[in-house]
């Protein structure tokens, strides 16, 4: 089982938000969860693009030390691969980026008709940078938000729609190059809310006693440390819930 987290903070760190993900984060809960890559990405407030150091193995300290040093950043998410579907290489590792790298995903779960959605994705242009089942959700959900007003709104609603297109387990936050995280809970995601600061976490941390578990259907967008949407797909209780037919639109 795959690992996944992200801190979104309301104050710009240099280096210290991403030390802080790798301590607690990677060293003490999600190191647990996988053992084949690891990778985090953030989002580089100076030069405003998104970038990632990722490796084979569980996470090892000298790189996450040696390619973030002077990284000044509000955001940060990572993942710990235990691989379902697709070789063991740097190449499949999370986090996993969509075309013009505008996007980074982690995914803790696995899509079962992986296959069939991306071929119906590559018939629609879309270039696949991995071998993986995960990387379709990505872009559903860049599909589904096209070139709409990325309103709070909006990226709820295509985050909803990715998941609701995916049959199988899918606990991901998506990252964008404006800070903003969309997030999507399948049962085992929690939250960790504090004042300047919102933590995700496949599993919660015991360093702080604010974990809260986000209920399955739980769609969050995130800027900055603050929460600007939460919704409960309702239809996640549908008897015909697990995949919308309506994707093929």
């Amino acid at each position: 089982m795959c690992g996944i987290g992200s801190i979104s903070s309301k104050y710009l760190s240099a280096n210290a938000l991403l030390r802080e993900f790798t301590d607690m984060c990677y060293l003490s809960y999600v190191a647990r969860r996988g053992k084949h890559s690891s990778g985090m990405a953030w989002l580089d407030a100076i030069g405003g693009k998104i970038c990632t150091t990722r490796e084979l193995g569980p996470p090892g300290e000298a790189c996450f030390t040696s390619t973030t040093l002077g990284v000044q950043t509000h955001s940060v998410l990572g993942h710990v691969r235990y691989a379902s579907c697709g070789a063991v290489t740097v190449r499949n590792a999370h986090p996993i980026f969509n075309e013009n790298e505008k996007l980074a995903l982690v995914h803790n779960g696995h899509i079962v008709h992986h296959s069939e959605l991306r071929k119906r994705l590559t018939d629609r242009g879309h270039k696949f940078r991995t071998d993986t089942d995960s990387e379709v959700i990505l872009h559903i959900f860049e599909d589904e938000l096209g070139s709409v007003d990325q309103s709070p709104k909006n990226i709820l609603k295509a985050t909803i729609h990715a998941a609701r297109a995916c049959v199988g387990q899918k606990n991901f936050i998506i990252l964008f190059d404006d800070d903003t995280m969309a997030a999507y809970s399948d049962g085992t995601l929690s939250m960790d809310r504090q004042e300047n600061r919102i933590v995700l976490a496949s599993v919660p941390t015991t360093r702080s006693h604010n974990w809260s578990r986000l209920p399955y259907g739980t769609a969050l967008v995130i800027k900055k440390g603050e929460l600007l949407a939460r919704e409960f797909d309702i239809s996640v209780f549908s008897i015909d819930s697990e995949c919308d037919s309506g994707w093929s639109k």
